[in-house]
């Protein structure tokens, strides 16, 4: 595979796995606030409520996590290519 073939891609996964980090994370945080302040008005927790409260965390930690493994390990094989065509090999 070419090298630019090969940076094209890790780029396409970079800006695919950032863009997709970003919006679980506002996908799950706007739950998970949503729920809180359900809950806060309220002034109890039911047990519904409170395990979409944490399940909203977990996939909104989880979830964002991941695919910022993901987008990190792109950006570090674009460096490496771009770091070895500029140095000749």
């Amino acid at each position: 595979m070419k090298q630019r073939e090969e940076a094209g891609r890790y780029l396409v996964v970079f800006g695919c796995a950032a863009f997709g980090a970003i919006v679980v994370w506002l996908v799950f945080h706007s739950v998970y606030s949503s729920l809180a302040q359900a809950a806060q008005a309220v002034g109890y927790v039911d047990s519904g409520a409170q395990m979409g409260i944490a399940f909203s965390y977990l996939m909104m930690v989880a979830g964002t996590s991941l695919l910022a493994a993901v987008a990190l390990w792109a950006a570090f094989k674009l460096a490496r290519i771009w770091w070895r065509a500029r140095k000749g090999g």
